[in-house]
């Protein structure tokens, strides 16, 4: 059909009803994303008793709409799939009634085109097509071109609502099988509100942000507070998944100039919007705010090409090793891992990047966000919590010294040493977790446990490289506690600018050079001298000589 027929795509438009029929048992339909969710078709289709709506498949990255229901998912109609564990999907994901597929986002449109992901049919939400017969895709664009590009059944639900958005959001009528008016706003998020735990949390990270940085945005409390402790920088620019009202309040100040990127020059990049009415309409025809879809939003090679990209993380819990625990559950609209893990490789390839993990110190119960010990369960069932050493270890040290047989103490102190006396063992506990760091494993109870083991390594004054030594207590070794160990102290010194480390194990212990060869994931450079092997062990493969 000729678009140039006067009003000659309103002979496309059907009742839902008609879209129903020629849907078939089996078949994969893909819905849009979050707010562009096509809800009059959607709704339509789980209103519907029709005899050949069965065993449907949705594919959609986020559902924020009516597409989950738990009622609808038990009678066997339909199952979802979904990119995203956050909102109403994760009580369902949990529960067993919706599928959750791990993967990189940025890797979608090619498990579309390798037909890994099989798309049948596509609903889409788009608004009315201008002149030309060109509509816009709206306030998200993930991989819907993709979906359509290879769906058999492409059908446009139009919502006079939707915002016509700027960048990769065009297409034309004629590439739709069937039209159908909207009888639904688009989907609406409210901003948070105000709190002053949060309001604090992102002053302090306003603060470490310089004027040019890049910036990634999502929605949730931290970032709310975040945009408005950015209003008076300079020179800001945006590359980021959503885009929310906090980040429209941060452009409107004119902190953001998006002059400092290094692609989509002048521009603020993003793939959906997450908001309010407000958003949608300050959006529309908005030439400064550029739509793209997620594989490019999410390429971290994009990324990098920022300098000074700047990643925020919203985070519920840190702990000793720097393991983190994402917010989850019916609340969380923000990111998943996804695309954090695209944005954290987009720092380590940007000049100047950065990562910031955000969270408050306490709960909403009171208890530390941020824990000083970790805890992991090793063969035999043995848990063992880890946490650097305090002046007040002093005795258990001593204790785990005295257990030792004279081949390990042999082993650890290269000689047959007998007595650990009280002040030695404060010298050697008090520490200033710069130059010198421990961590000890404890069994028991917090505050009453037991040290099994202790590593440590001490800094050289004169180069990027720290000696290394380890002791577990005989009756758990051989449990993968030392491996731990090293691969946690590896961890915390490069983060402190060391390049390797260094260390020296008489020739008989083999438990300890096995160790090292297992633990390390760059080889391991040795020299024999008297029967004790002298190990250099770089952190990087680049650097393979640590000495240098």
């Amino acid at each position: 059909m000729s678009f140039n027929e006067a009003k000659g795509w309103k002979s496309k438009l059907v009742a839902p009803r008609k879209i129903l029929s020629k849907i078939k048992p089996g078949m994969r339909i893909f819905l849009g994303t979050g707010v562009a969710e096509p809800c009059t078709l959607v709704k339509s289709l789980l209103d519907s008793d029709a005899g050949n709506l069965r065993d449907l498949e949705f594919i959609q990255l986020m559902s924020f709409g009516p597409a989950i229901s738990i009622t609808k998912t038990q009678n066997h109609k339909f199952r979802l799939k979904t990119f995203f564990a956050g909102w109403v999907a994760s009580e369902e994901i949990t529960s067993g009634r919706v599928d959750l597929v791990p993967t990189i986002l940025s890797q979608i449109p090619i498990l579309i085109q390798s037909g890994v992901i099989e798309i049948d049919a596509a609903f889409i939400q788009i608004t009315p097509p201008d002149r030309s017969g060109f509509c816009s895709l709206g306030p998200a664009i993930d991989v819907a071109r993709h979906a359509m590009e290879h769906a058999s059944l492409v059908v446009g639900e139009i919502n006079h609502d939707a915002p016509r958005t700027m960048g990769d959001t065009f297409v034309h009528i004629n590439d739709f099988d069937f039209l159908v008016e909207s009888q639904a706003q688009p989907i609406y998020f409210k901003r948070p509100p105000f709190d002053p735990v949060f309001d604090k949390v992102g002053a302090n990270v306003a603060s470490l942000i310089e004027d040019g940085s890049c910036l990634a945005f999502s929605a949730g409390p931290v970032f709310e507070a975040l945009a408005r402790h950015l209003q008076n920088k300079r020179h800001l620019g945006i590359h980021s998944p959503s885009f929310t009202d906090a980040v429209m309040d941060l452009v409107k100040s004119g902190a953001v100039s998006n002059r400092k990127k290094g692609n989509f020059l002048g521009k603020s990049l993003t793939s959906y919007a997450i908001g309010s009415p407000e958003l949608l309409y300050w959006l529309h025809r908005n030439p400064l705010i550029e739509f793209q879809g997620i594989d490019v939003v999410t390429d971290p090679a994009l990324i990098g090409r920022n300098d000074r990209t700047v990643v925020v993380l919203p985070v519920r819990k840190v702990d000793l090793s720097g393991g983190v625990a994402l917010h989850s559950g019916k609340g969380n609209v923000g990111d998943g891992p996804s695309e954090a893990q695209a944005f954290f490789k987009g720092a380590r390839f940007s000049k100047k990047g950065r990562t910031i993990i955000a969270l408050p110190s306490r709960n909403l119960k009171n208890q530390p966000n941020i824990l000083l010990s970790c805890e992991k369960v090793f063969p035999g069932d043995i848990t063992v919590r880890f946490r650097a050493i305090k002046p007040s270890d002093v005795d258990e040290m001593r204790h785990l010294f005295y257990r030792f047989s004279d081949k390990s103490v042999y082993y650890r102190y290269f000689s047959p040493i007998k007595t650990m006396p009280h002040a030695k063992m404060q010298e050697y506990a008090a520490i200033d977790y710069t130059k010198t760091m421990s961590i000890v494993g404890l069994m028991g109870e917090p505050g009453t446990g037991r040290i099994v083991a202790e590593a440590r390594y001490v800094r050289f004054p004169d180069k990027p490289l720290a000696d290394v030594a380890f002791v577990v207590d005989e009756d758990f070794q051989g449990k993968g506690i030392a491996s731990f160990l090293f691969r946690t102290l590896k961890k915390i010194a490069k983060e402190k600018g060391i390049r390797g480390f260094k260390a020296d194990v008489l020739a008989t212990n083999k438990g300890m050079l096995k160790v090292f060869e297992s633990a390390s994931d760059t080889p391991i450079q040795a020299v024999m001298d008297s029967g004790i092997y002298e190990l250099n062990i770089p952190f990087d493969t680049e650097n393979n000589a640590p000495d240098n």
